[in-house]
């Protein structure tokens, strides 16, 4: 399964995003691009890389641009300083914190410095822990607002899922196929 197709399923299949990334969703707030090495508004210069790495596990360049191709670092940066309680906002940093720790002993190096094939690996296996569980995780947390930045990009909204600024007459009944994109709009 491709990335296009595990979004699509997602959305789908009633997919609910966490309740920052559906705020980010209905604002439609981009946030700027953090540079390569940069600190953000919230993030460190070495959280963002790691998000960004992450974040670009998760959605790779393929036909359509990446994760960190269409901002999702600088978007969640933007999020967790704008719209994140200080709670939430310490709990999302935390979670940040602890994952980049675990990374550093599981891989006894940041994961910015591992190779593609460790980076791979290390996050498949997080994926795989967050998901045996029905209990929120971090990691969870973290893919789905890594997937609701980029749905909410222009390349997200546009090449991902289908946009129609005005989607026509009402039809209460279509047919689904496998072929059938989402909406964005």
């Amino acid at each position: 399964m491709n990335r296009r197709e595990l979004l699509v399923s997602l959305a789908a299949a009633g997919f609910v995003l966490t309740d920052s990334a559906s705020v980010a969703v209905e604002a439609g707030v981009r946030g700027a691009k953090i540079a390569r090495g940069e600190a953000g508004k919230v993030l460190s210069a070495s959280q963002a890389a790691f998000v960004e790495v992450v974040s670009d596990l998760i959605i790779p360049r393929t036909t359509t641009p990446g994760a960190s191709d269409v901002g999702v670092v600088g978007f969640i940066d933007h999020m967790q300083a704008e719209f994140a309680t200080p709670e939430a906002r310490t709990k999302f940093l935390r979670g940040l914190d602890e994952l980049m720790q675990r990374a550093a002993t599981e891989l006894r190096r940041d994961l910015v410095a591992a190779s593609k094939a460790k980076r791979l690996q290390f996050v498949a296996k997080l994926d795989a822990e967050a998901y045996a569980t029905s209990e929120r995780t971090f990691f969870r947390d973290l893919k789905s607002s890594v997937v609701a930045a980029y749905c909410s990009s222009e390349a997200g909204a546009t090449q991902l899922l289908e946009y129609l600024p005005v989607p026509g007459g009402f039809k209460p009944s279509i047919a689904v196929t496998g072929a059938t994109r989402n909406y964005a709009t």
